[in-house]
Order: C-alpha cells, then sequence, then structure tokens
C-alpha cells in the first residue's frame, strides 16, 4: 500500500484513521486547544478596549474634527442598526466577534438597494461603507478581532452628478426672488423676522459657497481685511480654515437684521424656537421651503447652491481663487468638478473657417 505524506513526514492516512476513532468529547477539546494556540500566537491585543463601544471610542481618539466624529458614529450606527434589526440600538448590541464577511456584504447590497430606489444617494453609500471599513480594520490592527470581517469590501466608485446638482443662473434668480418674496407678503412681525433670517441663509450659502456642516458660524467669524471687504473666518474639512470674502451688501444686510446683542459668540443664525444656533437639518428644510415658493423643478439642497457658485464663477473667475474659496486642497478637483462645458459650447466652434 502506497501512504500519503505531508512535507513533515507525517502519514495523513493514518492520521485520518486515528481522528475517526475519536469521540465527540475529545474532538472538542482538540479544537479548543488549536483556536486557544492560534489566538495566542495571532495578533496581539494592543488596546483595553474590551467592548465594541470602548473599541469606537479608542477609533476616534485620533479623529480631532467633532464633524469628522459625529459622520463617522453615524455611518456605523447604520450598519448596527441594519445588523440588530433595532430602530435605537446601542454599540454594544452588537458583538463584533460575530460579525461576517457575509454581513458586511449583505449591507452593501442593502444599501446598493436604497440608492436605486433613491432613499440614498451613491455619496451616502460609499461614505457608510468607507467608515465600516475603517473601523473594522482598526479593530483587526489593535488585536481585538484576529481577521477583518470587511477586507475583501470594495467601496462602489463614485458618481460624478456635481453637473446635476448646478442650479443655473435663472434658478439662483428665481429662488432669490423667492426669499425676498415671502419677506414683503409676511403677515406678522414674527413671520417678517424668519423670513429674513431664510434670505440671509440662502444668500450666505450661495455667495460663501458653504457647506452645510460648516453652518455654526458665530459673529466672531466675522472680518474685515485691509480694504474693508468682510468676510468669514469657515472651519471647513480636517479643521481648515479659510477666509471667505462676501458682498458687502450682504454684510449690511446680516447687520441690519442682527437680532439680539453684541456678544461676538452669539450665532449668525438661531431658531426662534428655541434660540439656539440653526441646525443643519433646520437649514436644509429652509433651501427646501423656499425652492418650493420658487416652483422650481428640482428641489435642491444647500450643497447645490455650492456647487452652482462654483460653477458660475468659473466662467470669469481664476481657478485659484475659486479653489481658495471652497477650501479645496488643490486646484485639480476645483477644474475636476467644476469646468462643465456647456451643451452650446464646442472648440470646434472656435476654429478658424477656411471656406
Amino acid at each position: 500500500m502506497t501512504l500519503s505524506r505531508t512535507d513533515a513526514g507525517v502519514d495523513t492516512e493514518e492520521l485520518g484513521v486515528v481522528i475517526a476513532q475519536l469521540s465527540p468529547e475529545q474532538l472538542a477539546v482538540i479544537k479548543a486547544t488549536v483556536e486557544a494556540v492560534v489566538q495566542a500566537t495571532g495578533t496581539p491585543k494592543i488596546t483595553g478596549a474590551e467592548t465594541t463601544s470602548e473599541l469606537f471610542s479608542s477609533w476616534l481618539l485620533s479623529r480631532e474634527s467633532e464633524q469628522t466624529v459625529r459622520a463617522y458614529r453615524n455611518d456605523v450606527m447604520h450598519f448596527v442598526q441594519w445588523r440588530l434589526s433595532i430602530d435605537y440600538p446601542d454599540l454594544d448590541n452588537l458583538n463584533l466577534h460575530t460579525t461576517t464577511k457575509e454581513d458586511v456584504d449583505n449591507y452593501k447590497a442593502h444599501l446598493l438597494k436604497k440608492e436605486k430606489t433613491g432613499e440614498i444617494a451613491r455619496a451616502s453609500v460609499r461614505r457608510r461603507l468607507a467608515s465600516l471599513k475603517s473601523f473594522l480594520r482598526y479593530a483587526c490592527d489593535v488585536g481585538y478581532l484576529r481577521a477583518n470581517p470587511a477586507m475583501l469590501l470594495k467601496v462602489p466608485p463614485e458618481r460624478k452628478k456635481i453637473k446635476e446638482r448646478t442650479l443655473t443662473e435663472t434658478e439662483i434668480e428665481i429662488l432669490f426672488d423667492a426669499a425676498a418674496q415671502v419677506v414683503e407678503q409676511a403677515p406678522t412681525p414674527h413671520k417678517k423676522i424668519q423670513a429674513q433670517r431664510n434670505q440671509l441663509i440662502l444668500e450666505l450659502f450661495y455667495y460663501g459657497a458653504i457647506r452645510v456642516g460648516e453652518s455654526g458660524l458665530t459673529w466672531a467669524t466675522m472680518h474685515s481685511n485691509q480694504s474693508g471687504l468682510p468676510y468669514i473666518k469657515v472651519v471647513g474639512k480636517g479643521d481648515k480654515e479659510r477666509d471667505v470674502p462676501i458682498p458687502i451688501e450682504l454684510y449690511q444686510y446680516l447687520l441690519a437684521n442682527r437680532q439680539h446683542t453684541k456678544d461676538k459668540t452669539e450665532p449668525l443664525f438661531t431658531s426662534q424656537k428655541t434660540g439656539e444656533p440653526i441646525c443643519d437639518r433646520h437649514i436644509r428644510r429652509i433651501i427646501k421651503s423656499i425652492a418650493e415658493v420658487a416652483g422650481l423643478s428640482r428641489i435642491p439642497s444647500p450643497h447645490w447652491l455650492r456647487h452652482s457658485h462654483a460653477t458660475h464663477a468659473a466662467k470669469n473667475t481664476p481657478i485659484h481663487i475659486i479653489t481658495k474659496t471652497l477650501g479645496h486642497s488643490s486646484g485639480k478637483i476645483t477644474i475636476d468638478n467644476y469646468l462643465h462645458v456647456g451643451e452650446d459650447e464646442s472648440s470646434s466652434l472656435n476654429l478658424k473657417r477656411y471656406r
């Protein structure tokens, strides 16, 4: 009889016979021993985290921006909510040790299905998957997990929809007219103050190209340069500061509608109900309500105003100035996103005619 042997010289056929003769209890002991050896010789645990929430807090320690921390928390909690089918779960409800590659793949399929039905955007799908992948990679790197269930996860490519999410100059004019109309037709002083605030928000987001997450502005962020031109000091992604000049007329309108004390820490915009700084969701509702009054066929988000600012400015403003205003890290990003070719534009129309 020809025997099959491993590289170590062990008779595998004979070993198979021995294993077949073992009782279930003996096999269980061997399995537990092997797992213990693998655990001991695997990635050393370099974190003191014992629970999912402790691990999550450890992961976020290196994130300095409060906005980034909030976004990561929301993204990971979306996965936890989906995984456990609980509306308001706690992070510790999820045992990461039981999370599998199939869970991650099924979650990706779930997000893509929601994108297909128009419930979420591709950008949201990409961000949620990237956040989850980063968190699980960290769990593996620090030895909390032996294997990364998201190691093979591929984040779907970005879809360039900036052009579709850019308002025309005519649409911007219609929005501004609608906001002014609401101010003029306000039935009470209270409603007029509210309408003026909403009008200012619309104009500031367009002229300042401000992201909705950068909206926590106070009067301390308002300054004037040596030429007397007003500007706002905006803290953007990665806590990067940028100075955004705004039209003098807009600044004067802001001053004229300042409601409270001269305290520098006073927010530019507050909720009339609570007196607290106006939140991102409220700003989205304000832009939506103005668009509905204007009768636009497309309902823009505040970020559309940023896209529109950059696209309209690109017609007669040097790219490096737009890049500085938007807070982009390079002019290439600005060019790739905002130098759109119009339907009536072509290099062929600029060539000399020879007949």
